[in-house]
């Protein structure tokens, strides 16, 4: 079975999604526990979760966070939705955004869904079209420009401002991890076809891969990894956590 949260309130979303996996592991606690998100996820260990079962219970207990910003685990997990319904273990899942479609058919085969919108209404709301941003929005891939670049200042400017206007912590961070990803894979990559990346995306990473060392690519990418993992598990403040490392590049 499953639960699915979504909705742009992201604090009030994600303080519930903790009380429900903290209220199901202080029922089971010899259930094993698991985190998957877009950015580690993997379609044979998913698949595992749903056809496996633990060593001394039966359910599993799986923490499902923001994985539609990852095509591929969305296509993915879409398709297991029958799957998910039908077994033992639970999965508690949330999504910042979701279209009609897509709701329809979740909403269909749930446990529970519950969302969660901000009240005020007046924040400014982001319209993606082919992965940017209308005339007019604020172009939340100025931030992976002033990352690049090793602009410093000026990321944290667009940092602020990008919460200012609206965007969440995991849009900000899922674009950071993004541009850091992108610049390793042109370490290694001869062509932007090696790398799985259109031409004029790869030439640009590739570009602004010179503007740092290769170990601290690495170091940053699993620093961002790690600090996905360790808010959501609670164990710190995302919006604390990723300031500081934006001040660090």
């Amino acid at each position: 079975m499953f639960y699915f949260l979504y909705g742009n309130d992201f604090k009030k979303a994600r303080a519930n999604l903790k009380k429900i996996v903290s209220s199901l592991r202080t029922k089971k606690p010899d259930a094993e526990y698991f985190v998957l998100s877009g950015e580690d996820w993997d379609n044979s260990k998913f698949e595992e979760l749903l056809v496996s079962q633990g060593l001394f219970e039966k359910k599993y207990i799986v923490s499902l966070d923001t994985v539609f910003g990852n095509a591929d685990a969305k296509d993915f997990i879409l398709s297991k939705l029958d799957a998910m319904k039908a077994v033992e273990s639970i999965f508690v899942w949330f999504e910042p955004k979701v279209d009609k479609a897509t709701l329809s058919k979740i909403e269909k085969r749930a446990e529970k869904i519950q969302e969660y919108e901000l009240s005020d209404g007046g924040g400014k709301k982001f319209v993606f079209d082919n992965g940017g941003f209308a005339p007019g929005d604020f172009n939340m891939f100025a931030l992976t420009d002033a990352l690049g670049n090793r602009d410093r200042k000026g990321l944290w400017v667009l940092y602020c401002k990008a919460l200012e206007v609206g965007a969440s912590l995991e849009e900000i961070h899922g674009l950071l991890f993004w541009q850091v990803k992108s610049m390793l894979l042109t370490l290694s990559a001869k062509s932007a076809e090696d790398a799985g990346m259109k031409a004029y995306p790869f030439s640009k990473s590739k570009n602004f891969a010179k503007n740092y060392k290769n170990e601290e690519l690495v170091r940053m990418s699993g620093e961002l990894v790690q600090m996905f993992h360790d808010a959501h598990n609670g164990l710190v403040d995302f919006d604390v956590a990723l300031e500081k490392w934006v001040m660090g590049i």
